[in-house]
């Protein structure tokens, strides 16, 4: 990297096909949506990982009725036809080095990792929620690992 050069920053992208709008959900019932994303052998949390969840390119994870917001994801769905399902997606880090217990303060277990050398199965789940008690939370989907290896292997694909 030359002098004055951005730094690199190396993400794993992860794609969720859905057969509804949860952007849609999150604003009718003004829940915040929020990502788990774990190793599924361990339980430990993926570090790094930003927690938001897009729709070409527009972020859906808090209930915004801001006009800007809604305008954009209006703009972004536009095109997609009936019967179609959602493409959202979200980002991983593919190595960590933190290694916390879960504790006080601390209910996420973290533990090191890297994805390049060691590929393994990743499982998520999506949800929402209010103040008012209102939530949702979906199924728990698995990513294998030799995807992710794949994935690793073919960067941009």
């Amino acid at each position: 990297m030359g002098p004055g050069a951005p730094p690199t920053h190396k993400l794993v992208r992860i794609e969720v096909e859905t057969s509804v709008d949860i952007h849609r959900i999150a604003t009718e019932s003004e829940l915040n949506i929020w990502m788990e994303v774990w190793n599924c052998r361990t339980g430990a949390s993926l570090f790094g990982y930003d927690g938001i969840l897009y729709y070409k390119d527009v972020r859906v994870n808090y209930m915004n009725t801001s006009s800007l917001i809604q305008g954009l994801y209006a703009k972004a769905s536009r095109g997609r036809k009936q019967g179609e399902p959602f493409l959202y997606d979200f980002y991983i880090e593919p190595e960590s080095d933190l290694d916390q217990p879960r504790g006080p303060g601390q209910p996420d277990l973290r533990r090191p990792y890297n994805l390049e050398e060691a590929p393994f199965a990743i499982c998520f789940h999506l949800g929402g929620g209010n103040m008012m008690g209102g939530y949702f939370v979906s199924n728990t989907v698995v990513v294998p690992a030799d995807d992710i290896a794949k994935a690793i292997d073919r960067p941009g694909v």
